[in-house]
C-alpha cells in the first residue's frame, strides 16, 4: 500500500502521541513495514532484542500469541517507532512535544531522544515479560468502565467494601476508567 504524503506547514507545531496496548489484530503493522533500511532496522532490532520475529507475530500471529502482553507491547512499540520514522522521512512536521499512554510512553521517550532504539526495546521487552509473569502468577482481571467518573467509581468501590480487592488502574478520561483486581471480586 503506497504511503500518502502530507505536507504540513513547517511553523505549525505538532504533539506526537503514541498509543499503548489495546486491541491487537493480525496484520497490524503491515502498513508501516517498508523495505527501507531505517524501517527494517526498527523491526530487526525489536526482533533481536525481544527474541521473536515481531513482523511474523504481527502479520500471522497466531492471535493467541499476539494478545499476550509479552508480545503485544513489543509489537506495538515497533509499530509506533516505525511510524515515527515514516513520518519523519515523508512529512514536514514541527515536533513540539511527545506523549504516550502506558507502553506508548517508551515510544515517546525515543521520539524525544531520551532513549536509543536498543534501550527502548530492552526496556519494553523487560516490562512486558514482568507484566506477563505477574498476570500468570496472580489471577487478576481488568475491565473498562465507560460513562462513569473516577469519583463515582471510587465511591461505588468503597460502598461495596472492595477497596482492598478492586482498584482503579487507569483514569483514561473524565468518563473512561479501567478497574482491576482479583477474579472473584471483579
Amino acid at each position: 500500500m503506497p504511503l500518502r504524503e502530507k505536507k504540513y506547514h513547517q511553523n505549525q507545531e505538532s504533539i506526537l502521541f503514541f498509543p499503548g496496548q489495546g486491541r491487537p489484530y493480525l496484520g497490524m503493522g503491515n502498513r508501516v513495514y517498508r523495505d527501507v533500511p531505517s524501517i527494517k532496522e526498527v523491526w530487526n532490532c525489536a526482533s533481536e532484542i525481544a527474541g521473536f520475529d515481531v513482523r511474523t507475530v504481527c502479520l500471522k500471529g497466531p492471535m493467541n500469541k499476539l494478545v499476550q502482553t509479552c508480545y503485544q507491547q513489543v509489537a506495538l512499540t515497533t509499530i509506533n517507532i516505525a511510524s515515527l520514522y515514516l513520518l519523519r522521512e515523508h512529512c514536514c512536521v514541527n515536533e513540539a512535544g511527545y506523549s504516550g499512554h502506558s507502553a506508548g510512553e517508551y515510544s515517546a521517550l525515543f521520539a524525544a531522544n531520551v532513549l536509543e532504539l536498543e534501550s527502548v526495546f530492552k526496556l519494553i521487552s523487560y516490562r512486558a515479560s514482568i507484566m506477563q509473569q505477574l498476570a500468570k502468577n496472580n489471577k487478576g482481571v481488568m475491565y473498562v468502565v465507560k460513562n462513569c467518573s473516577y469519583q463515582t467509581l471510587s465511591t461505588l468501590i468503597d460502598q461495596q467494601d472492595l477497596a482492598t480487592k478492586v482498584n482503579i488502574c487507569c483514569d483514561n478520561s473524565e468518563l473512561h476508567q479501567v478497574i482491576g483486581g482479583v477474579c472473584k471480586c471483579t
